[in-house]
């Protein structure tokens, strides 16, 4: 007996494991899958636009493409030293992924005018209306 959480083994007799408090199964299921570490990652959109980045993550998840984002673990300390600094970031996929993912982000940036850099953002023109 076995418990599916933990893969504690258990004598004949017992029905519950003792630390995960689940019932034992009589043998433990399959290991799933695990990715190859060989994956090959490729970089589909970058800039320091945090609206476009939040808008890339949503599209990605929407669409069921696994991403992995460059930067995010580096903007809190940047945030913390200077509010005014721009972060970059870039969004990674996997190469099977790269051309619905490129196509996807390509047409929201279009679509959505998203500056990817915020330097090289268009100014709104405000007319004077005195």
């Amino acid at each position: 007996m076995y418990c599916p959480e933990c893969g504690v083994g258990y004598r004949a007799g017992f029905t519950e494991c003792s630390d995960c408090h689940v019932g034992l199964v009589e043998e433990l299921p399959a290991p799933a899958e695990v990715p190859s570490p060989d994956l090959e990652l490729v970089r589909v959109l970058e800039g320091n636009n945090q609206i476009a980045a939040a808008v890339a993550k949503m599209l990605l998840e929407e669409a069921g493409i696994p991403f992995y984002m460059e930067g995010e673990e580096v903007g809190v300390t940047m945030q913390a030293i200077d509010p005014h600094i721009y972060r970059w970031w870039g969004v990674q996929v996997a190469r099977d992924h790269e051309a619905e993912a490129r196509k996807l982000l390509d047409e929201a940036v279009a679509k959505e005018d998203l500056a990817l850099d915020v330097d090289q953002e268009q100014p709104e023109i405000v007319e004077d209306t005195v």
